[in-house]
């Protein structure tokens, strides 16, 4: 993508199940592959990518984030795993949350995840401890709760039929109360897949493809 106005293919590799997700560190690309768990491919050749270990969630992996020397998982059967992956060829659990609902999607700022739990919505998860975390909240959105991003104050819902939902987390952060609904936007489509840059929120919309909202104000995205 060095020309933006002309991509073209580099390489691939083949994954045994369905790749639902990926996130890239340094030479790493780790993939979220259903029954298989997390696949971590070595990209520093981006031609030649090649396998270089894995983790078998022993779930169904749907979600995956990296941050530092973790790797966390949105599982469809057991919530949120947590996964070492300070050596990439041998990830190694370290920790997980049991969500009760299958997860979809999730994100990480700071001590916290953000997990999308199914048509339950969104739990938050201390990660402090990666041994041991623990549930600080939840909120039902109401939707079908796919992909999750989280810029500042904010965490960012694609709610599938409901379009994107912002959810203001700073009374949960700095743990006086709980988080609380700032706005939302009824997007045309489906609202799959969501990411932030900026005062922007892109969001993958199912058959109305891409959806560019404007959060500069959380409380009234606007199209």
């Amino acid at each position: 993508i060095s020309n933006p106005a002309n991509p073209f293919y580099a390489g691939n590799y083949d994954t045994a199940d369905f790749a639902h997700d990926v996130a890239v560190s340094g030479d790493y690309a780790y993939i979220a592959d259903g029954d298989y768990g997390v696949v971590v491919v070595d990209v520093s050749n981006p031609t030649n990518p090649t396998y270089a270990g894995s983790y078998n969630t022993s779930g169904y992996a749907h979600g995956v984030v990296v941050t530092g020397d973790y790797a966390y998982i949105a599982d469809n059967t057991r919530g949120l795993v947590i996964v070492d992956v300070s050596d990439p060829t041998d990830p190694t659990e370290v920790g997980s949350y049991n969500t009760d609902d299958r997860s979809y999607g999730v994100a990480v700022s700071g001590d916290y995840a953000y997990v999308t739990i199914s048509n339950t919505g969104l739990v938050v998860v201390d990660v402090s401890d990666p041994a041991n975390p623990t549930e600080m909240g939840s909120y039902n959105t109401e939707g079908y709760t796919r992909g999750v991003a989280v810029s500042g104050d904010y965490v960012y819902i694609a709610d599938g039929s409901k379009g994107l939902v912002v959810m203001n987390v700073s009374y949960l952060i700095d743990r006086t109360g709980t988080m609380v609904y700032a706005g939302g936007y009824d997007t045309p489509g489906y609202a799959n897949g969501v990411v932030v840059s900026g005062d922007y929120a892109y969001v993958a919309d199912g058959g109305s493809g891409l959806v560019v909202v404007d959060v500069s104000d959380p409380a009234n995205p606007t199209m």
